[in-house]
């Protein structure tokens, strides 16, 4: 057994996440942003899905702790908290740095730098940069510097991943490449994350569960995806593409509503 498969295997069950009633409003609206309640344990990989303006990245900058609630509750389990990374829709690169000195950038701001110089060549190797390690943002295609912005993200060893559409401006193969990449690390690594995409195809490829969120911030659609091995022929099925009707369908019926 595989030390990611033991530590999954010692957690099955656990509640990682848990909101209730939870709810986020700024100053300038009338109404919620966020009004809902749902549950992640551990393990399992959760898709958030939704129109514009539903409040999916507010849902995940609470998630991370870099916005607050308003009001209800919001637990996370003590094996998680400071143990989650966040990823954003552009890599945000720090453009003088090299691909070796933006993923070391974390674990010089919490003071974790020394001695880690093999493992961030390892890592970056891992994500197919090897030959990348000293290279500057200017120079990297589109999906090598969100590789090099997913490898800053997993230097700190986190349990958890928040990402917000990191694929979303990248050409459709390398969007599949990268899709099947986080596959990937989520085997090796046991790595558990909450995924926003306004694909459709992307949230059923990607998760164990997928919630579709309406405008007002609630969670119109919360259901489980039960897929064997997951590779890019899963989406010429038959079962994979009743999935990406069904939420197509509400998806339509939620934009008319609104």
């Amino acid at each position: 057994m595989t030390d990611a498969a033991a530590r999954a295997d010692a957690t099955i069950g656990e509640t990682l996440i848990d909101a209730h009633d939870l709810t986020k409003r700024f100053a300038n609206r009338a109404q919620d942003t966020l009004r809902l309640s749902f549950s992640i344990p551990a393990r399992q990989c959760v898709s958030l899905l939704g129109p514009s303006g539903c409040g999916k990245t507010t849902l995940l900058r609470v998630l991370m702790g870099i916005e607050a609630p308003t009001g209800g509750a919001l637990t996370i389990a003590p094996g998680l908290a400071g143990n989650v990374s966040y990823v954003f829709q552009e890599p945000r690169l720090v453009p003088w740095r090299s691909s070796f000195e933006n993923v070391r950038l974390p674990l010089e701001l919490t003071g974790r730098d020394a001695e880690r110089s093999g493992e961030i060549r390892t890592l970056l190797a891992s994500l197919g940069l090897g030959e990348r390690v000293e290279h500057f943002p200017r120079e990297l295609s589109g999906g090598m510097q969100m590789r090099v912005a997913l490898a800053r993200a997993l230097i700190t060893q986190p349990k958890m991943l928040l990402l917000d559409e990191p694929f979303a401006a990248l050409d459709e193969r390398t969007r599949f490449r990268l899709q099947d990449l986080l596959l990937d690390l989520r085997e090796r690594l046991g790595l558990q994350y909450v995924f926003v995409t306004h694909s459709i195809a992307e949230a059923v490829y990607l998760g164990d569960r997928v919630l579709l969120m309406n405008r007002s911030g609630q969670i119109d659609t919360d259901r489980a995806i039960s897929f064997g091995k997951r590779d890019q022929s899963l989406k010429l099925s038959s079962e994979f593409n009743a999935q990406v009707r069904a939420f197509s369908e509400r998806f339509a019926t939620l934009e008319r509503d609104a």
